[in-house]
Order: C-alpha cells, then structure tokens, then sequence
C-alpha cells in the first residue's frame, strides 16, 4: 500500500466524514463509508503525521515515492526495482536494507 504522508494540522476533510476505525493498538484507520475506499492511517507513535492512501488521490503520480518502509514483511514475490532507499520498518528505525 502506497501512502502520502502529511502533518495533521495540514489535512482537512471538505465533505463528508470519513468512517474510523482501530486496527491495532494505537492505529487508527479511515475508509469511506458508502464503497469502502481506504483513506487515511494514524498511528499514536507519531502524532503529527497522518498517512493518506495514495490510491485515493486523483492525482497520484504528482507524489512520487521517496524510500520503502516495512520491508520486512513485503512478500517474498514482490520486488521493487528502483534505486530508492528501503528500511526494514520505519524510516526512523534507520536499518537499511
């Protein structure tokens, strides 16, 4: 899953309300409530961001990916094959792979 990540006083929803939902401890989703697109992702382990699907802009080639996270529970048949930095959890863990 592709997210764009954006502080959370930056982001404003302008109609309608999202439905909320906690996926695990300390993570709360968004999804649209009438076709269930997913929408955006919190996590209280870093409170100022907010995380918006990508898949859910209308535009999504203008935000162009900038390292790989959570490379540690990719599967084993998927392989990105660009030069971008890739990090075995979180960017702020800081293991490269």
């Amino acid at each position: 899953m592709a997210w764009a990540a954006f502080e959370q006083d930056a982001l404003a929803i302008v109609e309608g309300s999202p439905t909320a939902y906690g996926s695990s401890p300390g993570v709360m989703r968004t999804f649209c409530g009438r076709c269930g697109t997913p929408l955006t992702l919190s996590d209280q382990r870093f409170p100022e961001e907010v995380y918006v699907a990508l898949a859910s802009f209308d535009n999504p080639e203008a935000l162009p990916p900038e390292f790989h996270i959570w490379r540690s529970h990719r599967l084993s048949w998927l392989e990105t094959t660009d030069d971008l930095p890739r990090y075995t959890q979180f960017k702020s863990d800081g293991v490269v792979e």
